[in-house]
Order: structure tokens, then sequence, then C-alpha cells
């Protein structure tokens, strides 16, 4: 890659000092890795991004490995106070170089006027965009000028590249004799409790550093509902997100991290609506008998993914952002009566949006994923206990997941393809619902 990579995005860095204005559109890389496959999948291309001389310039170390072959460059950001813009320059372990600038238009990061030159003189004009699709992906175009006009030369998608001592996992306990929200340090075995108040907080997922939980400490709108809250570190800190009574429901989060689509009984019914950060209704998605719930919002924005009984037994559907266009993605006749959570459990995407990881029963729960089309579906997990609530690691590599299969339930991670299975927990009380959490050095 002939190019560095900028984002645009507005949340904390982790990066201790306050970040130059001039290099503000970097910030959430910096600090961080991010990796992506070249198409063909025979390549991966990994950027790592960091400070140099007291914030005066930032680093990006490249390298691309494949089979039997690794190619590294380099590149150093400046800002150009005289024509107000960053600038890059690049160098390259095979003898190439290259410099461009960078600009932002229509939301995106164009990084364009980029020559590379190879060590035998050959010269390309090459363009970049980045596309944000999510906290934790970006999409990567890359095209070359040639007679006949632009074409492209390769498009990635990168995951940021997850450090183990920058994640945390949160989990819902009864350690204390009522749910609370407990954090796990995985690499260092700490543990701390986020709640300490009575009365019932269940955590259900974590948006750039924040975890997002539902709770009665703020009272209940009815029986049933929960209030939502935001759980911020630093230290952990619960603020309400408003008054709109939620029901126990999985929720989602839209990609600009200001809308939410939650489960809610308001109305007496079982459906979906897409709420602010203060609690304000904007749209109401399902009006109908069923009980729709758990939603999960697509890191693209694009579609949502729920549960629901609209076929006859509760099985994952898929819709448009907007509610229209809901199509089926599970049906197993041999879990339709399944007594208890209903046969298909809630469904989660994965970090790149390609993949949906949920609970299936088949005479015991176990742990699946498939495409967000339905297609090749499988199960990671054969084990005659019950393996449930799975959720992504940050980069999509790893699935952490809750299962009594040692009596109670406890914390279990494993690889995307269902091998190395950990246990995490080990506690006589049950530990369920895990998520990750972005956590800092000093974060509790």
């Amino acid at each position: 890659m002939f190019h560095l990579f900028v984002l645009i995005f507005t949340q904390a860095s982790s990066v201790g000092t306050p970040i130059p204005e001039a290099f503000e559109p970097m910030r959430f890389l910096i600090g961080h890795c991010w990796e992506g496959t070249f198409p063909g999948g025979g390549s991966k291309d990994r950027h790592c991004f960091d400070w140099m001389y007291g914030q005066k310039f930032v680093r990006d170390r490249h390298v691309v490995r494949a089979e039997g072959s690794e190619y590294r460059g380099e590149s150093i950001y400046a800002w150009d106070a005289k024509d107000g813009l960053l600038r890059f320059f690049y160098w390259a372990s095979d003898g190439g170089t290259s410099e461009g600038s960078l600009r932002v238009v229509e939301g995106e990061l164009l990084f364009g006027d980029e020559r590379h030159i190879a060590e035998d003189g050959t010269q390309r004009l090459l363009r970049t965009r980045w596309r944000p699709m999510g906290a934790e992906r970006f999409l990567a175009l890359t095209e070359e000028r040639r007679d006949e006009g632009w074409v492209e030369a390769w498009r990635i998608d990168f995951l940021r590249v997850r450090d183990a001592a920058s994640w945390g996992i949160a989990f819902n306990t009864t350690r204390t004799g009522a749910y609370e929200v407990f954090l796990l340090r995985p690499e260092s075995g700490d543990l701390h409790n986020l709640s300490r108040q009575e009365g019932v907080d269940w955590v259900y997922a974590s948006y750039d550093g924040a975890l997002v939980a539902v709770s009665d400490r703020g009272g209940r709108p009815e029986a049933g509902m929960y209030l939502l809250y935001e759980v911020t570190p630093g230290p952990w800190t619960w603020r309400p997100l408003g008054p709109f009574p939620v029901y126990d429901s999985w929720l989602g989060r839209s990609p600009d991290g200001e809308r939410y689509v939650v489960g809610s009984r308001k109305d007496g019914q079982h459906d979906l609506y897409v709420i602010d950060r203060q609690g304000k209704e904007l749209a109401q998605l399902t009006n109908d008998p069923f009980k729709d719930s758990d939603p999960d919002w697509s890191s693209d924005g694009s579609t949502i993914v729920f549960r629901s009984d609209r076929g006859g037994a509760m099985d994952i559907w898929r819709m448009e952002a907007d509610g229209t266009n809901p199509r089926r993605l599970t049906h197993d006749p041999a879990n339709d009566d399944e007594p208890g959570y209903g046969g298909e459990g809630p469904a989660r995407f994965s970090p790149d949006g390609r993949r949906l990881a949920w609970a299936h029963f088949r005479g015991n729960w176990d742990v699946c994923v498939m495409n967000v089309d339905g297609s090749d579906a499988r199960c990671l997990t054969e084990h005659e206990a019950a393996d449930n609530w799975p959720s992504w690691s940050p980069d999509g590599s790893e699935i952490v997941f809750d299962s009594n299969r040692e009596g109670n339930y406890d914390i279990y991670l494993m690889k995307d393809d269902g091998s190395d299975v950990r246990r995490l927990t080990a506690h006589p009380e049950s530990d369920q619902a895990p998520v990750f959490v972005r956590v800092g050095p000093t974060d509790p």
C-alpha cells in the first residue's frame, strides 16, 4: 500500500495527551493497529499508528504479509501550514516512495495527488478513499490513473486489531445476590464490580469504550420494563438515556452513535423503536401483534437483525433500517416448540458486518454463525450443556459466550471457528451474557 489512512470519528482517543488540532482527523487511529485482507485472501495488510517527536508528526508502520514473503513500509504525516492540509511521505522496503495529500470529501477521506515512484523510476498515480463503516471497521478503496481514467486497483476491509491489554469483558452476574455488571480483564484476571447497587443491572452491548445496560436503579416504568443507561469509565458512571421504557431485550446502535434500536412494550405489544441518546422516540419500526425483540444494527447502518415469532415460531429476522422488507433467516421446525427462549436466540452482527452469531436450540443450546443472508449456517459448539449469548471480539476473530457445561453459567471464549475454547470465570453463582469493552490502563 502506498498511502496513509486517516479517520474523522469524534470519540476519545486512548492517547493521554491532547491531540494537536492539525491532526484531529487522525486521532482515532493513533495508538492502534488495523488489519485487512487483500482480495483473494492471500495477503494481510496491517497498519500501526504512533506519535513522533512530541506529537509534531504521526508515523504509520505498515506491513503486508503473504505466504513466504513480506513487504514493509513507513509513512510520516506532517501538517502543511502554508496550504492548510495534511501531507504524507512514504518509503517502502522494495525501494519505492510516495507522497500525497489528504482531504475530507463528502464524509470520506480522500488521499489524492499520490505519486508513487518505484525503485526503477516507474511512476503510478493513485488515490484512495476511506469510508467509515462503524467504529471498528473501514472500507479502503484504492484506484489507479490509467489511459481510460480511474480504475479500481483493490479494496480492503480494515478492522481494529484488539490489544488484549486494552480490552475487558463485561458480564452479568448474581454473585452479590442480585444481577450486577462485573468487568474482567482476561490478561490479568482482575475482576471489578461496576454496579454496586441494589436492584437489577444488565449489560447488553459495548460501543467506543462505553457499556449500554438496562437497570431499575432509576425505578421501573412498569412491570417488565427498565430504563436504558450508558456506562462510561473513569470512574464508571451510569447515565440514564432518558425516560423511554425498554423491554429486557438486546439492542443496537447506529453507526453515527446517535441512535439506538430497542425493544419496548410501552403500548402493550413487543415492538421495536429507534430512540436518540436522550431517550426521545424517533421512529417505531414494528407495529404488530408479534413478539419482536432483541435487535442489532449493522455496522453500515443499512439493516437491523431481530427476533420475532411472526412466522409462527421464534426465529431470527432481518429488515431494512426503516423497518421495511422483513425476511426470515432461520427456521428449524424441530425447535419451534422449545418452551424456554423460543428456539433461536438473539443474533449479533460481526464487526465487518458479514456474519451473525446466535444461539440455536437442538436439544440443547449451541452457539452458531451464519452469513447475514442466512446462508452457510453452522454451529461452533457441540456440547450437551447450554451455550448462549454470543458476542464478537472487536476484530471478529473470537466469540465470547456463557455456558453451564461445568454445572453453572460461566464465561467462555473461543476462536470464531469454534476452536480453542477457554473458560474465563469459575464461580458458584451465574455469570452470563458477556460483551467486550474497551478499557484504559487505569480504568478499574
